[in-house]
């Protein structure tokens, strides 16, 4: 559950911007009368934004524009209509329309009169800022770090390196995730739904190289450590050259403009570096200082436990607006794909007769993928929000890739006892 934590961090980044960002002016005729807007913006979470809109016309009496919108849990109207005496038209004064954002999203105001429809503007909302989420992303980052030198005094160099002589569990491991996750990702999306941010988010997950979350659980469910680390770094490695062609080869059919789409390559080598330097930190104190070894090899599962309780507890609580945008469709989505990533790798590690910790180690490295790297590439590419609403199938996926790996009664009484 550790990939839910990058995401979340991701998927609320502080945004240093005003509560709202404004578009161009519109222009629209109705009947009788030409409606202008004057500023459509982008409104955060929990504030209100104001619509100003003016009207021109050969009006004789005082008119009212009602206004109606579409999808009242993204954004509500604050006042119901706008009126016009032919004097405010023939000064073109400007009048204010209060929209209050609810909800990530996208919904439509629509303006009517006589009660016809005369104009629909679109009305995003997007996320708000968040201090609380900040302390709790520099609490999570410091927890992983800290965990990730536990683990690199674990490390028994001389068998990583056999791992690399005889590349078979990696190699396994490259063929379950980048051979089969994208395919699959791609065509669970493409049968279940005909939503394209749904379907984008699925994919681009699918695409992605393992993450350390990966390591964490194999080390609780008795995995073997040395070769999931080995194959988290090769399969980042890796994703430089297959992410692109994946994603250049089937991300065209998620859209009909000619948007270019950009590979996070600097993420992905941040990536590695947060995953070797601390490892390589903890095999230094390991051979530096004996003692100390053993004392981090006595508190890297219960400590590793507590990050996992704690991105539970204080991650879901600071942000339970994503559960709000999930929907039956994206869990029952994720479990379809994941359940196949452990399957698959572990079928296919069991096939070429790997021992049963590296059989655990293959299949969780296969279903656990580096949410944060697909975050960052939709936030990238996409304006806001639908960047972030894409990503809620990823979220959603990767929610469910931790409770997947405990499904099992003899993992999570082992899980209780060391708690």
């Amino acid at each position: 559950m550790l990939r839910i934590a990058g995401l979340l961090w991701l998927f609320l980044q502080p945004i240093l911007a005003n509560d709202v960002d404004n578009n161009n002016n519109n222009t629209r005729s109705g009947v009788g009368v030409s409606l202008e807007i004057e500023n459509v913006p982008k409104i955060r979470m929990g504030y209100t934004g104001v619509i100003q809109m003016r009207i021109s016309g050969d009006i004789t009496e005082e008119i009212e524009i009602g206004l109606r919108m579409v999808d009242n849990d993204t954004a509500v109207l604050l006042n119901s209509s706008v009126s016009f005496t032919p004097t405010e038209v023939r000064k073109i004064v400007l009048k204010p329309i209060h929209v209050e954002g609810v909800l990530l999203g996208v919904t439509h105001l629509q303006f009517e009169l006589n009660g016809q429809l005369i104009d629909s503007e679109e009305i995003s909302v997007i996320v708000s800022d968040s201090g609380l989420n900040n302390l709790f992303i520099l609490v999570m980052t410091c927890m992983i770090i800290v965990n990730t030198i536990n683990m690199g005094a674990q490390l028994d160099l001389e068998v990583v390196k056999e791992v690399f002589k005889k590349p078979i569990g990696p190699g396994v491991g490259f063929v379950s995730q980048f051979g089969l996750m994208p395919g699959f990702s791609f065509l669970v999306g493409y049968l279940l739904t005909d939503d394209i941010l749904f379907r984008l988010g699925l994919f681009v997950l699918g695409c992605c190289p393992g993450g350390n979350g990966s390591n964490f659980w194999t080390l609780l469910l008795e995995g073997d450590l040395n070769l999931s680390i080995a194959m988290t770094f090769v399969s980042t490695i890796a994703a430089l050259g297959m992410m692109p062609l994946w994603l250049y080869t089937l991300g065209p059919l998620f859209s009909t403009d000619e948007r270019d789409i950009v590979i996070p390559f600097g993420n992905l080598i941040m990536s590695l570096f947060m995953l070797i330097l601390p490892l390589l930190f903890g095999m230094w104190i390991r051979w530096k200082w004996p003692k100390a070894g053993k004392i981090m090899e006595k508190v890297i599962i219960p400590f590793t436990v507590c990050t996992i309780l704690f991105i539970f507890t204080a991650g879901v609580y600071i942000n339970l607006f994503i559960f709000q945008l999930m929907t039956p469709l994206m869990i029952g989505a994720g479990f379809i794909v994941n359940a196949a990533g452990y399957i698959f790798g572990g079928l296919l590690a069991w096939i070429f007769k790997l021992p049963r910790a590296q059989i655990t180690a293959v299949s969780i490295e296969t279903a656990f993928q580096n949410g944060s790297i697909a975050i960052v590439l939709l936030k990238m590419n996409f304006p806001e929000p639908l960047g972030e609403l894409a990503a809620v199938a990823p979220v959603a996926q990767l929610l469910i890739t931790g409770t997947a790996a405990l499904d099992c009664p003899h993992h999570s009484e082992k899980l209780s006892k060391m708690l």
